[in-house]
């Protein structure tokens, strides 16, 4: 008979395939995505729940009761690492300002690379508010999604900091950003990228450089895409195939 946990026979020889984090992973997955979804008080009480449970069994034996303490150590550690996360997210002050759906001038830093909607009018990003103007100035750092007129925007590359006036709003579906943000108009540059950001946008303006003059503008496009998340340079169809909303026609 074969053993528990191991593999079918390949070339003769038996492969041992350990399962014993599988629990632990598991648990921490599940808590990872359920946990925007809850409060951060009901994400405290999970982790207390689950410490009081820990130690509970903890003078138990055999390895049932080890898959068991390391399950609730991961669920403890992660819903109370996403209580801390959702409390800091709850208590920041543009929240309120989402809440309240108002336009305000805020400084923000770009955090990714854009990506184009609606026929290349508008873009989209990951990117975190920094501060409001307006009396009083608040600062802070604050993770959101912005969207914005594709004109000035789309050349900002990650790490530049820019000042525009834009609307706020909370996010749809729940997750760790802040707000929505939406640019009204072009942006202020006041800053731009750090020494690390500046190189990697190098690298990705040479991987481009280098698959414009060795490709067909459609592989071309879609190369840096795939590679570094880079989709300006794609065509619609490629775009839209990669994204699985279509094939090329």
């Amino acid at each position: 008979m074969k053993p528990a946990g191991e593999a079918p026979a390949t070339g003769g020889r038996w492969v041992w395939v350990d399962l014993r984090l599988a629990p632990l992973a598991a648990a921490v997955w599940t808590i990872s995505l359920v946990a925007p979804s809850f409060s951060p008080g009901q994400l405290g009480g999970l982790a207390l729940a689950a410490s009081c449970l820990a130690l509970a069994v903890r003078r138990g034996t055999g390895a049932a009761t080890a898959v068991l303490l390391v399950v609730l150590a991961g669920v403890a550690v992660t819903s109370g690492a996403a209580a801390v996360r959702g409390t800091v997210r709850e208590s920041s002050p543009l929240r309120s300002l989402a809440e309240a759906k108002a336009t305000v001038s805020l400084v923000l830093r770009v955090d990714a690379q854009f990506h184009e909607l609606t026929a290349g009018r508008r873009v989209v990003a990951d990117a975190t508010v920094l501060g409001v103007d307006g009396p009083p100035n608040r600062r802070f750092d604050a993770p959101v999604l912005l969207f914005a007129p594709a004109d000035g925007w789309r050349v900002l590359a990650p790490g530049q900091r820019a000042r525009v006036r834009a609307g706020l709003s909370l996010p749809d579906r729940p997750d760790d950003r802040v707000a929505v943000v939406a640019a009204r108009g072009p942006p202020e540059l006041v800053g731009g990228p750090g020494g690390v950001q500046a190189a990697a946008d190098g690298l990705r303006a040479g991987l481009a450089a280098s698959a414009a003059r060795a490709l067909d503008p459609g592989p071309a496009g879609l190369l840096p895409g795939l590679v570094v998340g880079d989709t300006t340079a794609m065509t619609r169809s490629s775009r839209r195939t990669s994204s699985g909303r279509g094939s090329p026609t």
